[in-house]
C-alpha cells in the first residue's frame, strides 16, 4: 500500500466519523439543557406525632419535572435526643437502584446515603424510606444537610429545593384517677317537741380470742445424695509398662521365628 493510498483512507475515515462527532456533541447540548435545576425532595407525611417507644417510617420523596436523574444523595438530620434512626433502604422510584453508600450516626443525628441507578429516571415517586424509633419526649425537625443532591445522566445537581419535615413525641396518655367516695352521713330522727331521742349503742361484748397453736411440719428437706465415687483400682503405669514389655516379646519372637533356619 502506497501513501496516496494510505492517504485517501484516512480522509475517508476523517469525513465518516465528523458526523458522528457533531451528533454526540449536539445531543450532550440537549441534556445540559435539559437537565435544569427543577428537581424537589421533601419528607413525607410532613408532620408526624408519636410516642415513646413508637417505631415509624418517614419517606423521602422527588419530582424530577423536567428532568431524568440517575442519583440522589441524601443528607438527613435529626434530633438524636427524640429519635433514633434505625434503618434506611431504597424506595420504589428508581427501578434497580444500587446503594453506594450508606452511613448512620445516631449520636449526632445524621444520615448520609447514596443512591445509583444505570435507567435515567424521570417523575415523582418514594426515593427512599427511613425507619424511626421515638426514644424520648420532645419535637425532631427532620431537615435536608448541604450533601444533599440529585443528579442527571450528564452529571449536574439538578436539586432546586427541598422540603423539611416535623417529628413530634409525646410521652403517651396520663391515666385518669377514679374518685373515692365518702362515708355517708345517716341523719338521725327528731323526737316529740323537737327534742333529739336518744340512741343507745349497745356495748359488744369482748369474746375470747383462741391462741393458734403453731404447727410444725411433717416434711423434711431432702438433702442430696452425693454421687458415690468408685475407688480406682489398679495401677495404670504398671499396666502401660506390661503391656510395652509384652509388645516387645512379641516383636522379638517374630523376629527369630523369621530368621531361625527352617
Amino acid at each position: 500500500m502506497n501513501k496516496r493510498t494510505l492517504s485517501v483512507l484516512i480522509l475517508i475515515f476523517l469525513l465518516l466519523s465528523l458526523p458522528v462527532a457533531i451528533w454526540l456533541v449536539k445531543r450532550q447540548q440537549e441534556i445540559r439543557m435539559r437537565a435544569t435545576p427543577a428537581t424537589t425532595l421533601a419528607i413525607s407525611p410532613p408532620s408526624v406525632t408519636k410516642t415513646v417507644g413508637d417505631s415509624f417510617v418517614l419517606q423521602i420523596t422527588v419530582n424530577t419535572e423536567t428532568n431524568s436523574v440517575v442519583a440522589a444523595d441524601l443528607d438527613i438530620n435529626f434530633n438524636p435526643q427524640v429519635l433514633e434512626l434505625t434503618g434506611i433502604s431504597p424506595g420504589e422510584f428508581f427501578t434497580s437502584p444500587t446503594e453506594a453508600s450508606k452511613t448512620i450516626n445516631n449520636t449526632t443525628g445524621n444520615v448520609l446515603y447514596a443512591l445509583t441507578s444505570f435507567t435515567a429516571q424521570p417523575g415523582s415517586g418514594n426515593l427512599a424510606s427511613v425507619v424511626f424509633n421515638a426514644k424520648g419526649v420532645g419535637t425532631s425537625p427532620i431537615s435536608f444537610g448541604s450533601q444533599t443532591g440529585v443528579y442527571a445522566s450528564g452529571g449536574e445537581n439538578v436539586l432546586q429545593q427541598t422540603s423539611p419535615g416535623t417529628v413530634n413525641i409525646t410521652g403517651g396518655a396520663t391515666p385518669t384517677p377514679t374518685p373515692t367516695s365518702g362515708p355517708t352521713s345517716t341523719p338521725t330522727p327528731a323526737g316529740q317537741g323537737g327534742g333529739t331521742i336518744p340512741t343507745s349503742t349497745p356495748t359488744p361484748t369482748p369474746k375470747p380470742t383462741a391462741t393458734p397453736t403453731p404447727q410444725t411440719t411433717s416434711g423434711t428437706t431432702p438433702t442430696p445424695t452425693p454421687l458415690e465415687t468408685l475407688p480406682s483400682t489398679g495401677n495404670p503405669g504398671l499396666t502401660i509398662l506390661f503391656s510395652i514389655l509384652g509388645l516387645t516379646i512379641l516383636i522379638v519372637g517374630l523376629g527369630f521365628g523369621l530368621f531361625l533356619p527352617r
